[in-house]
């Protein structure tokens, strides 16, 4: 944070590269819920899934925070891109 407050040199690629990294953050923990859903691969039975997370408040996490985050990286990436 830092370095992009004082424009430090490099700072555009540390800002790539953390947009990566939490666009690559996103993308696992999809691809974890849809494993661990009942009948996923990493679904253990007897134990929890995520039938939960469908029910309110809990789906705002996944129905708008997630895209709304995910819009926000690919924003600042556009930014930075300049």
């Amino acid at each position: 944070m830092l370095a992009v407050a004082r424009r430090n040199a490099g700072w555009q690629g540390r800002v790539r590269w953390l947009t990566v990294a939490g666009l690559a953050d996103f993308a696992a923990v999809l691809g974890v819920g849809i494993l661990s859903q009942a009948g996923g691969l990493l679904h253990v039975p007897g134990g929890a899934d995520t039938a939960v997370v469908q029910t309110m408040p809990l789906i705002m996490i996944p129905a708008f925070l997630v895209p709304m985050f995910i819009l926000m990286l690919l924003l600042q990436w556009q930014r930075v891109r300049g």
